[in-house]
């Protein structure tokens, strides 16, 4: 049953109209309104192939892989004529590794419970004057329970923002 499933695929042809498209589609690197317009045929003709027929379907992933190719090779000659876009946009895509980042990543997305801190502190987080990390520190000084808990934060809060100040 499998095999006959194989040989119906294979038996699949492709139309010379469909032919025709997958040549301009080649030709204008997978632009399919540009492959439109040359051809004559619609990009709703397009999309319907691409829906129903595996074999078109097949051989528009080997044009994807061909414009693809040709990008890359495209980007990387860019690179070697010293083109800093490039260079940058390569590193971003492939350089993560190494801290080639566009943006920063967070390790501790857990929210903070801002009900643990006093109001002064809500203030100097309110103005700036304390990071996120610095408030998880504060935090973290309260974890233990007992007398002198809230003081010692309250201690710990000064002391940041006295470095803070001081730098």
């Amino acid at each position: 049953m499998a095999e006959q499933q194989d040989a119906t695929v294979k038996k699949e042809k492709l139309t010379k109209r469909q032919k025709t498209f997958l040549a301009a589609l080649d030709k204008n690197l997978g632009n399919v309104s540009d492959a439109a317009a040359k051809t004559g045929i619609s990009r709703d003709c397009h999309y319907f192939w691409k829906e129903k027929s595996q074999r078109y379907c097949e051989e528009l992933k080997l044009i994807t892989e061909r414009v693809l190719d040709f990008t890359e090779s495209s980007l990387h000659k860019q690179i070697q004529d010293g083109n800093t876009a490039a260079t940058i946009f390569k590193l971003k895509c492939l350089g993560k590794s190494r801290g080639y980042i566009e943006r920063y990543e967070f390790e501790d997305v857990t929210p903070i419970d801002l009900s643990k801190l006093t109001y002064d502190e809500l203030c100097l987080l309110k103005s700036r004057k304390l990071s996120e990390q610095q408030i998880r520190q504060i935090i973290a000084s309260r974890s233990g329970s007992g007398i002198g808990t809230e003081e010692k934060a309250t201690d710990t809060a000064a002391n940041i923002t006295a470095d803070n100040t001081a730098v």
